[in-house]
């Protein structure tokens, strides 16, 4: 019984591939699947290969998978490409008025889309819709879901362009149920790849989002007031985002000239009393690391997103990576006390960066979001009612309430207030901007408790303890990372980051698998991680980098050095197969 398919389109750039896949996504999703969706394409503004991959299940997916069941064809290309993803029962759907399939895996099965959307009254332009119907018609589905997508998609453009594409839909789906040879060629009857499938038919409404769009949600519930931003690949879309939304929830979204002032205004908002994020990729992070020492220095709050991609330089902007792990974590001049999240799925963006506010505010400090291409550009279906409810359960587990509360600002200030005044903690109290009493100097120098400059030895001692302080304060709040399947499992994999999904998808298939998280790489968890390789009987690390930075992380931290290790640098993501056929071998 097949709970699941897995569903590619490939073909040329400005096809409307991605839209495609999307609506194609949001199809299953409310027809009662879970889905994760996964897309690449090349850096150009028009041309090269793209394609956009579907995973729907009965059971919640993390990943995409490698093998497909069946393959959208817009372009030869898009057969050519992707022959080691395909099966001998795949089923390859084309057109075959563009071209001919002369030789391949799987089985062909034609359909003149074009044609047929202009014999149902609307235009090429139109078969996508004919396809997304033929779909539905393959797996059983109803063309219900299509029909309200199509609705809330071309509503404002009036009732006959809704109906047209209805009609569309309708002849892709009556064409695979006419076609004496739909049956035979899919190897499944007439009932689909999804026969029979007990679906989770979700009873709450699922929403299908990227990991940038529940980076930006959990900004906006955590109280965001001021954004930052120069567009760069895959941070762009939390950009435009957070500006479709800066109306609706009062904030000011600024497209800056560069990441310097990026970063700079961000700060500026942020010493004023407002909570302020910025986001770009390392290129731009480079650029601002002068700033983020700044922050350090006048213990401004800051939340900063990191969309990680394949460097040096400019490297490869439209594909994923995890090279920047140790950049985080030491980036700028000298030693100052930050924190590093890496969260691992879509759930985990939201939650993380309602952490990140709380942390950098309460802290006064710089709290960074590091995540990738991978995480942030992808789809899946998912409740956001579910990661408020891990982002509580997350504060019952580590005592903090990840409220919008407002942390470290006096009430009332007297001549005597010390702004940088030397505590226990490493907290020291913070006025709003312009309060009465609480005159202060916020500037990139050293000084002393009461903000002024300062050269002298003692003071610049004693500032340099404080701040520091901060991180063991910190730690006492910080909750222990998540190992997922069995404690005495035969291999233990470590990572970070997005690996997250890709390992439980394999935990799937091999249950001799078991999985530290780390949601968090700085302050580093050292007791967890310890704890969890002293007890490993074949401990691996995985990571999307070729030096394997994370096992540098933790032999710095715990002594302990990690022979094994599965790494990936080559601008993908990691698949559940390559860790499956890793973890056998190992």
């Amino acid at each position: 019984m097949k709970k699941s398919i897995n569903i590619k389109i490939g073909g040329r750039a400005g096809e409307g591939i991605k839209t495609t896949g999307l609506i194609l996504s949001k199809i299953f999703t409310r027809s009662g699947f879970h889905i994760f969706s996964y897309d690449e394409y090349p850096s150009l503004i028009r041309g090269g290969h793209n394609c956009y991959q579907i995973y729907a299940s009965s059971e919640e997916v993390f990943s995409q998978h490698k093998k497909v069941d069946i393959l959208i064809a817009l372009d030869e290309a898009g057969v050519k490409l992707h022959q080691n993803e395909l099966t001998d029962s795949s089923l390859i759907l084309y057109d075959p008025d563009e071209f001919e399939i002369k030789k391949t895996k799987g089985k062909p099965l034609p359909i003149s889309w074009a044609k047929i959307a202009v014999e149902a009254g609307g235009s090429p332009i139109m078969s996508n819709m004919v396809a997304l119907g033929a779909i539905c018609g393959l797996t059983r589905l109803s063309l219900n879901p299509i029909f309200s997508l199509i609705k809330d998609i071309f509503g404002k453009k009036g009732e006959k362009i809704v109906e047209v594409n209805k009609k569309a839909a309708q002849a892709g789906f009556d064409f695979v149920a006419e076609n004496a040879n739909a049956g035979s060629v899919l190897g499944v009857s007439q009932d689909g790849p999804c026969r029979k499938t007990k679906r989770s038919l979700l009873k709450k409404k699922q929403l299908v989002v990227t990991g940038n769009e529940m980076i930006g949600l959990g900004a906006i519930s955590a109280g965001l007031k001021y954004f930052a931003g120069y567009p760069m690949t895959p941070v762009s879309n939390l950009l435009h985002f957070l500006a479709s939304k800066a109306e609706d929830y009062s904030i000011i979204v600024n497209h800056t000239e560069n990441e310097i002032g990026a970063i700079n205004t961000a700060i500026g908002a942020s010493a004023a009393g407002a909570r302020a994020m910025t986001a770009t990729s390392g290129g731009g992070f480079s650029l601002m690391t002068e700033g983020l020492g700044l922050a350090g220095m006048s213990e401004t709050p800051l939340v900063i997103v990191e969309g990680m991609r394949p460097g040096p330089s400019s490297g490869m902007p439209t594909w994923t990576g995890q090279g920047d792990l140790l950049f985080m974590v030491y980036a700028s001049q000298d030693e100052f006390p930050r924190i590093v999240l890496t969260p691992g799925s879509i759930n985990e963006c939201f939650s993380s960066t309602r952490k990140a506010f709380y942390f950098a505010e309460k802290y006064q400090m710089p709290a960074i979001i590091l995540t990738d291409k991978y995480l942030l550009e992808s789809h899946k279906s998912c409740s956001l009612a579910k990661a408020f409810h891990q982002n509580k359960r997350s504060a019952d587990t580590s005592g903090v309430k990840f409220s919008n509360k407002r942390y470290s600002f006096i009430k009332k200030a007297d001549n005597n207030y010390l702004r940088y005044k030397i505590t226990e903690t490493g907290i020291s109290p913070r006025p709003f901007l312009g309060q009465k009493g609480a005159a202060c100097l916020t500037n990139s120098y050293e000084h002393g408790e009461d903000s002024l400059v300062t050269e002298e030895a003692l003071p610049r001692k004693k500032q340099v303890e404080k701040r520091m302080r901060k991180l063991e304060t910190l730690k006492k709040e910080l909750w222990q990372p998540k190992v997922f399947g069995k404690p005495q499992a035969k291999i233990s994999l470590i990572g970070w980051g997005s690996t997250l999904g890709s390992v439980l998808e394999a935990t799937k298939q091999n249950e001799n698998i078991n999985y530290l998280h780390l949601d968090y790489v700085w302050p580093f968890p050292k007791r967890a991680v310890k704890n969890f390789l002293e007890n490993s009987k074949n401990p691996i690390c995985i990571e999307g980098n070729a030096t394997g930075q994370l096992a540098k992380l933790i032999a710095q931290e715990t002594g302990i050095l990690i022979k094994e290790k599965l790494l990936k640098y080559n601008g993908r993501p990691f698949f559940p197969e390559e860790i499956l056929k890793f973890a056998k071998f190992a």
